[in-house]
């Protein structure tokens, strides 16, 4: 009898071995097919474990709790601007907006408060808004500045308007439009809209008003990818979508970043920004923002 039980125990847990690895073959693996991970890429670390090369590592820009968003690089100094939600919280109501400025070692040196209604826009190392500047991102300097304005009541005709816009373009070495905005507004007077064009010489914008003057403006940074050298298949989530950990190798200089991450096959490109003056400065972008730093 003793024998008996002891024969069913062993057959009752074989068999709920083999249905264990059934369901889990099943419902997690999907009886993955794919040979064991290459060995040299035992040595990649994650992202979160500081990813290490001779001279360079990868570390967390910041905290989660900043919210950063929005990656702008001051091609005049070696420092990046993040714009987030006050106190990090991301909630459309909230009434500021902060500024990050962090340097080239992830250090973070400055912040800015602004007004969520304000609107302000990055555009060639200013904060643009339509009542007036800030230079803060290349100076540090935080006062609101006003537009010098060439024609405050807009009265000019089309024709001397065009002739000056053509001119200051020529002297700028920056324009930027705000279209159709409302001008003169009070109680008596409904006003008018006009299209505003702004015109940066030496180190001052000065503000043009006119019909059909808006052209559009670009200067958000353009993010680019790098591609993985290798994935390894981890689980299967319905008919097609499959978790893989993806395996990259990042050469800055004569350096090699070995790092991997756990992404969707269809998601395995990493993005990332860097310094148009410096390729070796880049942020990562994940679920949270890192940065590529020199040792020292």
């Amino acid at each position: 009898m003793n024998l008996y039980k002891k024969n069913l125990y062993f057959v009752c847990i074989s068999l709920f071995i083999a249905v264990s690895y059934i369901l889990y073959g099943y419902f997690f693996r999907n009886f993955i097919t794919q040979p064991d991970l290459p060995k040299k890429y035992l040595a990649y670390k994650n992202l979160e474990d500081t990813v290490k090369s001779a001279h360079y590592e990868i570390v967390s820009l910041g905290d989660n709790s900043l919210n950063t968003n929005t990656v702008y690089f001051s091609p005049l100094s070696e420092t990046v601007v993040f714009e987030s939600a006050k106190q990090g919280f991301d909630n459309d109501n909230d009434e500021f907006r902060l500024h990050y400025k962090f340097d080239n070692k992830g250090k973070l040196i400055d912040s800015l408060k602004t007004r969520r209604y304000d609107s302000y826009e990055i555009y060639e190392s200013y904060l643009l808004s339509k009542k007036n500047y800030i230079s803060w991102i290349i100076d540090n300097d935080t006062i609101r500045h006003n537009y010098i304005e060439l024609n405050p009541k807009a009265d000019w005709t089309f024709e001397r308007t065009e002739e000056e816009y053509n001119k200051l373009s020529k002297k700028a070495s920056s324009v930027y439009c705000f279209k159709a905005q409302m001008h003169n507004y009070n109680s008596d007077d409904v006003g008018q809209y006009f299209d505003k064009a702004l015109f940066l010489i030496d180190k001052k914008w000065y503000a043009l008003y006119g019909k059909s003057l808006f052209k559009e403006t670009v200067s958000k940074p353009y993010q680019k990818i790098f591609a993985p050298v290798y994935t390894h298949k981890v689980s299967k989530l319905g008919s097609n979508s499959w978790r893989v950990n993806a395996f990259y190798d990042i050469v800055i200089k004569n350096d090699t970043l070995k790092l991997k991450n756990e992404s969707w096959s269809d998601r395995t490109d990493m993005g990332y920004y860097s310094h148009p003056a410096n390729p070796a400065f880049c942020i990562l972008r994940n679920s949270t923002y890192f940065i590529i730093r020199p040792i020292n």
